[in-house]
């Protein structure tokens, strides 16, 4: 009876340890480290899953990080990537040995050129040719020019760059006085004046400005690149002389200066424009055929193409010049 028990439980266990896979004991080890192995490699495939994934995001940061590091880069090559300043003055040095300056987190190199006079109240039109003709050359080294004159010539060389001169950045004009040989311009001046010239909406390339007050247009009616006139053949200009009228003058002055000019800029002080009688008969006899321009010494705001006498004359004398008969004259101060 015991032997049959026996039997029956050893026969037991046997189908149990079938069941269970325990027929061989290693198996059973070998199927569980299968098994952790297929898991752990599973966990391995999802986190490397996941690291794939998250490495794309981490790569776009990181390209971010390094775009970031190369627009910092970008940035720090941009403050300092350096652009250059001329500072021109007529006849007499500045009063400032500045070879650079930072603007806006910007660097500026600055160069100093002189146009050599000497009296540079004294300048003639030959003179302005010359000096249009420089700063031209210097344009393509420099980014922005400011020019240093006296305030006794300011007013016709401005207005002439004004005709002339092309430039795609602004280009100051600063009048100023002479002491001790030098202009009276320091280096808070030049920033201040090339902070102007970047941050200027005024419609004009040519800009001017006493010494101290805000840039502006240097007439009402700014000349566009495309408008500037050609003086590349043209080595002076034409003669023409000013000739103020006024009430009880005996026209000697005007006679003589008709008889000795090109042309001639005739201001009257009258408000209403009209010359005196005297002066309507000279130029009303004049057979000379020298062009006669009739300009008013009082400002009217009325006309968008005012022209003081200066302006008149520098104009004229361009325009004579360039060859230009009665009618084209007409043109020119219309245009201009």
């Amino acid at each position: 009876m015991k032997k049959n028990i026996l039997v029956l439980l050893s026969m037991g266990l046997l189908l149990f340890l079938q069941g269970c896979n325990f027929a061989n004991p290693m198996n059973y080890f070998k199927s569980a480290d299968s098994s952790r192995l297929e898991e752990t490699s599973e966990e391995a495939t999802k986190e490397e899953t996941s690291k794939s994934s998250n490495s794309s995001v981490i790569n776009t940061n990181e390209t971010s990080a390094t775009s970031k590091g190369e627009t910092t880069e970008s940035t720090e090559a941009e403050v300092n990537t350096e652009s250059s300043l001329l500072v021109y003055s007529i006849g007499n040095a500045v009063n400032t040995e500045s070879n650079s300056l930072t603007l806006e987190d910007k660097n500026y190199s600055v160069n100093y050129a002189n146009y050599d006079i000497s009296n540079a109240n004294a300048l003639e039109t030959a003179d302005l040719i010359k000096i249009e003709t420089a700063i031209n050359e210097n344009l393509a080294s420099n980014n922005y020019v400011i020019v240093v004159t006296s305030t006794q010539t300011c007013e016709e060389l401005s207005y002439f760059l004004n005709l002339t001169l092309s430039s795609e950045n602004k280009i100051a004009i600063i009048s100023t006085e002479i002491l001790d040989d030098k202009y009276a311009l320091v280096d808070s001046d030049i920033t201040n004046y090339l902070s102007q010239l970047t941050t200027s909406e005024l419609s004009g390339n040519i800009l001017t400005a006493k010494i101290g007050d805000s840039l502006e247009n240097v007439s009402t009616n700014p000349v566009s690149n495309e408008n500037k006139i050609d003086i590349t053949d043209l080595k002076d200009l034409s003669y023409v002389s000013i000739v103020y009228d006024y009430l009880g003058n005996d026209g000697s002055i005007l006679e003589k200066a008709i008889s000795n000019s090109d042309g001639i800029i005739l201001v009257t002080t009258n408000k209403s424009g009209e010359v005196s009688e005297t002066a309507n008969e000279i130029i009303n006899s004049n057979y000379s055929g020298v062009p006669v321009i009739i300009v008013s010494a009082n400002e009217n705001t009325d006309l968008s193409n005012y022209h003081t006498p200066t302006q008149s004359r520098i104009l004229l004398s361009l325009a004579l010049a360039k060859g230009a008969n009665m009618d084209e004259i007409k043109d020119y101060f219309t245009t201009y």
